[in-house]
């Protein structure tokens, strides 16, 4: 799986590259400021719909993150944008702002406990418990034991 990730560090007002998420597909992102000579906005806006949301930050060592994920059937743009937070207030400080594919379930199947015993994901196939094989077994590439 190729990891589409961005990262962009703000040391004054302005707008990061643009992340692409392709419908159905989930990131990852995260905020962190420096301890300290830091305020202003940032926020994470989407091509299609604006504001993903907007927060004020402070100089305090502090760290925003959550996931995202493209809910529409279309490729979706995705960028941060640091401003100011008034005319007597400029963007001041250092803040790091990255953005990157999380792994996607493709598909699940589950016992009648609700247990997961096999999981598709973008980034593989995830067998839970004992593997059964019938027949001829052939792998491409490593097994690696975790």
């Amino acid at each position: 799986m190729e990891i589409n990730s961005l990262t962009h560090n703000f040391t004054e007002a302005g707008v990061s590259d643009r992340f692409s998420l392709k419908a159905g597909e989930s990131a990852t992102y995260a905020v962190t400021t420096e301890d300290s000579g830091f305020f202003g906005v940032i926020a994470l806006e989407s091509s299609e719909t604006g504001e993903v949301w907007r927060r004020e930050v402070e100089a305090d060592g502090s760290a925003l993150s959550g996931l995202i994920r493209n809910e529409s059937s279309e490729l979706r743009f995705y960028r941060f944008v640091a401003e100011d937070i008034d005319e007597s207030n400029a963007f001041d400080g250092d803040v790091d702002a990255t953005i990157q594919d999380a792994e996607d379930t493709i598909s699940e199947w589950r016992d009648k406990g609700g247990n997961p015993i096999v999981r598709i994901t973008d980034a593989g196939l995830y067998v839970f418990g004992d593997l059964h094989v019938s027949g001829d077994l052939v792998v491409d590439g490593e097994i690696n034991p975790s």
